[in-house]
């Protein structure tokens, strides 16, 4: 008859617990898990989360535009970045001038949007029957826009 002790664990009961432990922890796996954030796609071996996918929409969408439903701008925009950084276009003085540039022109529109569009009310009766307040090509638009708005009136 053979005795074990209540506390001791078989070598083979610790191989397999170790072993599941190793298949359940590993980094793979690991994101899987609800504490962690679920894989979205793996780029050279950097992983990125829907999280990221929101962050990179939210800095680069464009007024009223749909979130797209393929993955090919965000892959396509983080293998540029990642092409850059691997040739140092960083150090470069032309590509520094050029982020310089870009740089200050969208700070110039984000004021501009915030001081001045803000404040501008517009309705679309003011647009249709005041075309002399505005550009002469917008102008254009608005006087047939005007004549085609009166035609249809007149008939109904």
């Amino acid at each position: 008859m053979v005795c074990r002790r209540p506390g001791k664990m078989s070598g083979l009961t610790r191989t397999i617990l170790l072993l599941s432990a190793f298949l359940v922890l590993s980094s793979e796996n690991l994101l899987a898990w609800p504490w962690g954030p679920p894989k979205l796609v793996t780029i050279n071996e950097q992983v990125y989360t829907s999280e990221d996918f929101t962050h990179w929409w939210a800095s680069w969408k464009e007024a009223d535009s749909l979130l797209p439903n393929a993955l090919e701008e965000f892959i396509d925009w983080h293998l540029l970045a990642q092409e850059s950084k691997t040739m140092e276009l960083f150090r470069s003085p032309s590509y520094q001038k050029k982020i310089q540039t870009f740089l200050k022109v969208r700070a110039m529109l984000l004021l501009k949007k915030d001081t001045v569009d803000s404040k501008i009310k517009i309705s679309e009766t003011e647009m249709l029957y005041n075309p002399v307040n505005y550009p002469s090509t917008l102008s254009g638009i608005v006087k047939k826009t005007r004549q085609t708005y009166c035609v249809l009136k007149k008939e109904h």
